[in-house]
């Protein structure tokens, strides 16, 4: 999210960076832009900036607002005062919460909506390595690659994501909203192309300000989008986004992606770990904060700092190792100082990626062994397995990214993984799928359903998903838990088995449940 004030940060960097670009299907009847046209100062001091109309205005000659004027709240210092007043007894540990507690919840007026679409790191690097040996066609097809696959990613959001909220959205006794949410009839997004990043290493990547408001389909009203509605799906179009630029690619150079050793990534072949690090400091450093931020707070403390504390370190750790954004050196200057170091390795690793493509095409696909024989309902029973092992509960994008990435073992399933999805979710009881969300009570009136078909009172992805063997398990583990007679652990027992839980990493809140 992006306040008011995030617009000089995004005009800023187009002062060295290509000027942003206007998309959206909704873009021409909401703000009367044509799709493809440079966004102009003028236009995003005002979208951005104050959600105006950039060109009408009313009959006193005043700008013309986009939907309902931007709220006002309390900064988060006040935030803050007040929080600590309300608990004066307060330890200083339970200070420290409420600080973290009101830093993540702030609330402000959001303008849009920043997504950010970028490359492993060994496509900037393979791009960078093109650039500096003078193969610009090549060059281009990267960056080609990369700005279809933001295309295919926003098409998904502006279908997953695209409804607004109208009526009452706040809490009510029973803890749920009466409002309703409506399709929109398109949303507006500026896409601003960048190719370094803060250290002044390659990376090419794109920011999408997505602009937080759209027109109603009903009434045609401009309204405010529903927020919540992206992180169903987030994981979805990062999914689609890579498959995107990795199919464009190798499709236009001669590359290979391949499932990195720790399965974490999928980077172009030739391109080993350490000379990516090189073009990765920013993560190091970040690790790095977080391992004495750590140490710190146990040395405070007295014990290792919860999984909840410690995200909120990375998050700190985040804003303290960001590096402000150079506007001084032209990118294309950063560019030439990062390679003039590493020319040698970097032309190694360009011909290794060439003879790696080579080897692939004659003998076949490493990631392909054993799975490229498999049927459709194999790869997606296999996704429902892989993304059940990573969350108890998922939601749709969690599906989405799991099927995109069996794909890539069996290339013949094809489709979108974003079909395939819906293709499992609608036949769960084949795949073992059970939806965990209370369906509604009764049949849904006509007059009351949306376009795709739900009530209009329900978010569009609100679902949560998990299998039959994942409440199979839950359940046969709280049966045993209630089993009288079991072997039982002495005192000394458990504080040797406590032992293994800190070393293990557990909060003292999963301690006490396993003791």
């Amino acid at each position: 999210k992006r306040g008011l004030d995030g617009a000089g940060y995004m005009l800023a960097g187009a002062e060295k960076e290509p000027a942003g670009v206007w998309f959206g299907a909704g873009l021409e009847d909401m703000l009367g832009i044509e799709v493809g046209t440079t966004a102009t100062e003028e236009q995003v001091r005002a979208v951005l900036g104050r959600l105006e109309h950039p060109t009408q205005v009313d009959k006193d000659g005043d700008p013309v607002s986009l939907g309902s004027r931007p709220r006002r709240f309390k900064s988060r210092e006040d935030r803050v005062k007040a929080a600590l007043v309300a608990e004066p007894d307060a330890t200083e540990e339970r200070q420290e919460q409420i600080r973290n507690q009101v830093r993540a919840d702030t609330r402000k007026a959001v303008a849009y909506y920043d997504l950010t679409f970028s490359p492993v790191k060994s496509v900037s690097v393979y791009w960078a390595t093109l650039v500096a040996a003078g193969r610009m066609a090549e060059a281009a097809n990267v960056v080609e690659a990369h700005r279809v696959a933001v295309a295919e990613a926003m098409a998904y959001v502006e279908r997953e994501a695209g409804f607004v909220r109208s009526g009452f959205h706040g809490k009510t006794a029973s803890g749920r909203s009466v409002g309703v949410y409506e399709q929109a009839k398109g949303l507006s997004w500026i896409r601003w192309d960048h190719s370094t990043n803060r250290d002044q290493q390659p990376q090419l990547h794109s920011h999408v300000t997505l602009v937080n408001r759209a027109e109603t389909s009903s009434d045609g009203e401009i309204r405010a989008l529903d927020g919540k509605g992206f992180r169903p799906i987030k994981q979805g179009a990062d999914a689609i986004y890579r498959q995107a630029y990795e199919r464009v690619l190798t499709e236009a150079n001669r590359v290979v992606f391949v499932t990195r050793a720790d399965g974490k990534a999928r980077e172009i072949m030739g391109y080993d770990q350490r000379l990516l690090g090189k073009a990765s400091s920013r993560r190091r450093d970040i690790a790095q904060a977080v391992g004495v931020a750590a140490r710190e707070f146990a040395e405070r403390y007295g014990r290792a700092p919860s999984p909840v504390e410690r995200k909120s370190m990375d998050r700190v750790a985040w804003r303290e190792t960001r590096s402000p954004k150079s506007h001084l050196v032209a990118p294309g200057q950063q560019l030439r100082n990062w390679v003039s170091g590493l020319r040698g390795e970097l032309d190694r690793a360009l011909a290794a990626a060439e003879k790696h493509a080579e080897r692939v095409a004659r003998f076949g696909h490493p990631d392909q062994r054993g799975y490229a024989g498999r049927s459709r309902e194999e790869v997606l029973s296999a996704a429902v397995a892989a993304v059940q092992v990573k969350y108890a509960t998922w939601e749709v994008g969690n599906l989405v990214d799991e099927i995109a990435d069996q794909q890539t073992r069996t290339p013949a399933v094809t489709g979108e993984a974003a079909d395939l999805a819906k293709e499992v979710l609608r036949g769960g009881a084949r795949y073992g799928v059970v939806l965990l969300t209370a369906p509604d009570p009764a049949p849904v009136p006509e007059v009351l359903q949306r376009e795709d078909g739900k009530s209009c009172y329900r978010p569009h992805n609100q679902e949560w998903w998990t299998t039959d063997t994942q409440l199979h398990t839950e359940a046969t583990i709280v049966s045993r838990a209630r089993e009288q007679g079991a072997p039982t652990v002495d005192s000394p027992g458990l504080e040797l088995a406590r032992v293994e839980l800190i070393a293990a990493g557990l909060g003292p809140d999963q301690q006490a449940a396993v003791l």
